[in-house]
């Protein structure tokens, strides 16, 4: 069984990471680096730097060479890959740049898909009612229209899938969100407006946001800018 959420008000630590792909000279060294509960951070990063990789390793996807994570203090390098998952399943929520949405199910469909997987989630539910809470996470973003619920989401615009893709991700109440590039499809306004909504839930839920970006613009709306190459001495 994975570890219950600990209570902690560190969300995320890493210590001595080194990750480098087979062959490859090493594309992350971090000595430490660390986020506090609640905190939403903005890491910076040209194509290519590593970011999306980090995020591997934050979310127990990849596992280092050398070194530590911890999320909420469980150490997740010491779990087993079925625990990992388990854990990162039901504590973190990804938004990826691609949204990956299964094109076959609907808006709300793909929303709920999570609590399939991660019984955990559900269980954070006020009253388990996902239906109720997925029709709230999609007006919280803009969505507002019942029509949206049972749309394919093949018929939704860029802007509309995206978010889709975020109130999938903060399904259940994950500790951590993390968004890997989800921005960069659209143009400045409409990215600062699904910013700003996607703060305003994640301190309804009290969640930490980490969001990984290589367009600076945006670093100004966040707690804290960083930039990876701060940390990274690989």
């Amino acid at each position: 069984m994975t570890a219950p959420l600990l209570s902690n008000s560190v969300a995320i630590e890493a210590a001595d990471l080194l990750f480098a792909w087979p062959g490859k000279s090493p594309v992350i060294d971090i000595a430490h680096f660390s986020v506090a509960r609640g905190e939403r951070i903005f890491l910076r990063g040209p194509s290519g730097s590593g970011k999306s990789t980090l995020l591997g390793l934050l979310g127990g996807v990849l596992n280092p060479a050398r070194g530590r994570v911890s999320l909420f203090g469980q150490d997740i390098t010491a779990l087993s890959a079925g625990e990992r998952d388990r854990f990162r399943g039901e504590h973190l929520g990804f938004i990826f740049q691609m949204f990956n949405l299964i094109p076959y199910l609907g808006v709300l469909e793909n929303v709920l898909l999570p609590a399939q997987f991660a019984p955990a989630r559900t269980a954070r539910i006020p009253n388990g009612d996902l239906v109720a809470e997925g029709s709230r996470l999609l007006a919280a973003l803009g969505l507002r229209s019942p029509d949206y619920l049972r749309r394919p989401v093949t018929q939704l615009s860029i802007g509309e899938q995206q978010r889709v893709a975020a109130a999938r991700a903060l399904l259940g109440r994950p500790g951590i969100i993390v968004a890997d590039e989800p921005t960069s499809s659209l143009d400045y306004d409409s990215r600062e407006d699904f910013l700003r909504l996607l703060m305003s839930e994640c301190t309804v839920q009290e969640s930490t946001l980490l969001f990984v970006s290589h367009d600076t613009s945006l670093g100004p709306l966040f707690d804290r800018n960083l930039s990876l190459r701060e940390i990274n001495r690989a």
